[in-house]
């Protein structure tokens, strides 16, 4: 007998029904020395990590941005954090990313009432400040 019951609060369908919890997403920005050895340097200690993440970051050396990018989808800051390369680690930057939608956009700016607005925030075009 199949089970046609619907979760109450059914807000992601068929993986909330199994109570899987969506990771979130992290952009990773890894600073390097801007000098041509330091550069390689950063470049195998990445491809050669066996990392499917750090094997595949972006660079922006080519165009005189000497860090790495990444994004990855982990459960927490911690665990973001961990895939960095112990050696860059304390330079590495860290942003948990959000999605927002026309329908959620009020939801999505209530972290400000938490943490509080950062005077130098200024709002984009077509949102109205703080």
């Amino acid at each position: 007998m199949v089970n046609n019951r619907k979760p109450k609060n059914d807000n992601g369908g068929f993986f909330n029904y199994l109570n899987f919890t969506p990771m979130s997403a992290y952009l990773i920005e890894i600073p390097h020395a801007v000098d041509k050895i330091a550069c390689m340097h950063a470049i195998q200690v990445f491809l050669e990590s066996g990392s499917h993440f750090l094997a595949n970051a972006d660079w922006g050396c080519e165009d005189g941005e000497h860090k790495a990018w990444m994004v990855v989808n982990v459960d927490n800051k911690n665990q973001a954090l961990q895939i960095v390369p112990p050696l860059y680690r304390h330079e590495a930057k860290n942003i948990k990313l959000s999605k927002y939608t026309k329908e959620h956009t009020e939801e999505g700016f209530m972290y400000h009432e938490v943490n509080g607005s950062n005077p130098s925030d200024k709002p984009g075009p077509g949102i109205s400040g703080h």
